[in-house]
């Protein structure tokens, strides 16, 4: 997290600071020993206009992938409301992602900054051409209101624009780096999902990482 925060923030960001006192050293002493109980099997929710029921995959290594577990977890809006469903992802999913990343690095790293560019500008670009999806389902899945959720939409895309824009300015960029640091885990916070994910997701692939992703 140090790494990150030091290599990857803009220069003119203030640093956040984590201090030991927040951190529970119990927890992080027993990460990984011991596995939470299996959830019970649910069924994904499913658009009885559909004629076809689509089973729901994981995106690892540029293409759909099943989970390793059989249950899924439902998605809900602020009042309650279903609004879809997601893979109850395993240990193994999340390992098969980190090598999927890890080998996709020496390829993306190895891309000109001007190649990086152009591929943050397209991701950008296809995401304004459904900015009102976007703010819709920010709206619901958070409680606040859609002009919010269009907030967010596009200040997420200054962000995107921004990283595109600074990827190809070698020797001037803020997120410029001797080497890239590799694989980076990127966590959405709840209340600003998709302003959080771009707002690191763009400086990073922008350096040359490759990313594993929970939105």
């Amino acid at each position: 997290v140090d790494l990150f925060k030091e290599n990857m923030m803009p220069s003119f960001s203030p640093r956040m600071s984590f201090g030991a006192d927040k951190i529970d050293a119990a927890l992080v002493k027993n990460f990984g020993k011991s596995s939470s109980p299996a959830l019970p099997a649910f069924q994904p929710i499913v658009d009885p206009e559909e004629s076809v029921n689509r089973t729901i995959k994981l995106f690892i290594g540029g293409s759909l992938k099943r989970s390793a577990n059989d249950s899924y977890r439902t998605i809900t809006s602020a009042n309650g409301k279903v609004l879809g469903s997601l893979p109850d992802a395993t240990k193994k999913d999340a390992r098969d992602a980190v090598e999927a990343a890890a080998k996709a690095l020496p390829g993306w790293s190895g891309k000109t900054g001007y190649n990086r560019s152009q591929i943050l500008y397209f991701l950008a670009e296809n995401i304004c051409r459904r900015k009102e999806d976007f703010a819709e389902v920010i709206a619901q899945s958070t409680g606040r209101k859609y002009d919010d959720g269009m907030q967010e939409v596009d200040t997420s895309l200054q962000r995107l624009f921004m990283a595109a824009a600074w990827a190809d300015k070698v020797g001037s960029s803020p997120w410029e780096h001797k080497d890239p640091v590799g694989v980076i885990g990127i966590t959405a916070p709840a209340q600003w999902p998709m302003l959080g994910l771009c707002s690191l997701l763009g400086p990073a692939i922008a350096a040359g990482n490759t990313v594993v992703v929970v939105p």
